[in-house]
């Protein structure tokens, strides 16, 4: 402890890869002010390498709950409906309609 009441923290958390998770985990570390380092191998967190991420219905509770909803919101593409098909011969092993997972505020 320093003279001014500030406590060492007591360790230091390594976050392994500057995906939703990782950036996730360290947007909670710092909310509670524990001292991380991310580690990621890329140098762009956002490559345009022909990805996706799809999320359900309780992750937007839990980006809520972070307080970043809001934030994220103008990035965010509504997706009705659903399509799995092979990557090898476009063949469709599931097509659904998502309308019964939205919900409208």
């Amino acid at each position: 402890m320093s003279e001014d009441n500030t406590q060492a923290r007591p360790f230091r958390a390594i976050i392994i890869g500057g995906g939703l998770l990782g950036l996730t985990a360290a947007h909670i570390f710092a909310k509670s002010d524990m001292d991380y380092v991310v580690l990621e191998q890329h140098d762009d967190l956002m490559p345009k390498i022909g990805s996706l991420l799809s999320m359900m219905p309780q992750t937007f509770r839990v980006l809520d709950q972070l307080d970043i909803l809001e934030a994220t919101s103008p990035v965010m593409t509504r997706v009705d409906h659903n399509v799995l098909m092979s990557a090898e011969d476009a063949t469709i092993w599931k097509s659904e309609s998502l309308a019964h997972l939205i919900e409208t505020k």
